[in-house]
């Protein structure tokens, strides 16, 4: 699995938040936890947070060709 060469990265090598100012619109807080549907329904996410971001990294880059960068 490939990742974006883009991401910021920490000294670390974690990903590097990067924050901005809330755009109209925008919530004042997200919050996502898969526990209550784990608990709710026996769901389990398959993938974590990196694997969904790669995954969809690259099925847009495969709509966007023109986007990826060597």
């Amino acid at each position: 699995m490939s990742s974006p060469t883009w991401w910021p990265r920490s000294p670390a090598g974690a990903l590097a938040p990067v924050t901005e100012p809330r755009r109209p619109g925008d919530a004042a807080k997200a919050v996502a936890s898969s526990e209550l549907i784990a608990e709710e329904l026996g769901w389990t996410a398959g993938r974590g947070v990196r694997e969904m971001v790669v995954s969809a990294w690259e099925g847009w880059l495969l709509q966007h060709p023109e986007a990826a960068r060597s």
